[in-house]
């Protein structure tokens, strides 16, 4: 059974750390421009991110894909779910949260899948830095801080 890609890992790493058990967070570091992220620890080893617009009042999510940490740390797509209604879940698991059952076809979709959208999710929501080459602005990023001095600018220049 294969885990997500490091680098994914890495951005996945970013979204969750620090949540417990029942907490969620959202990102929307770019308003209007993308869609925001939720990404909630539904227990102490599953996850969920997720994207959600609103079509007559509910809030649909598109799509919402479900993680697993293993007690390795390493990261697997449980599952994942899309507006129009496709399901595909790639794991099952017993009555001790063991996985029971994988689907090793689907495990590798989700995989390919998972480290598409986390760069996406990364490139949206984790690198507010307008200079971004490579390193990792956190999400409180203040532009006037910044140490590469055209973030600044560019900022001003918006102003």
């Amino acid at each position: 059974m294969k885990p997500i890609n490091k680098a994914a890992q890495r951005i996945f790493d970013q979204l969750t750390a620090g949540l417990q058990p029942g907490q969620d967070r959202k990102l929307d570091n770019a308003p209007g421009a993308y869609m925001a992220l939720h990404v909630e620890r539904l227990t102490a080893t599953t996850y969920s991110l997720a994207h959600y617009y609103e079509q007559c009042g509910d809030l649909v999510p598109d799509p919402d894909m479900e993680f697993w940490r293993a007690e390795t740390g390493a990261v697997f797509p449980i599952a994942i779910q899309h507006a129009t209604g496709y399901y595909s879940r790639a794991i099952e698991f017993d009555a001790d949260g063991k996985p029971a059952g994988i689907r090793p076809r689907t495990l590798r979709e989700l995989c390919s899948f998972a480290a598409m959208w986390l760069k996406n999710i990364k490139a949206q929501q984790l690198t507010a830095c307008a200079c971004y080459r490579g390193s990792t602005c956190d999400v409180s990023h203040d532009p006037a801080a910044c140490s590469c001095g055209q973030c600044a600018t560019a900022e001003a220049g918006a102003a």
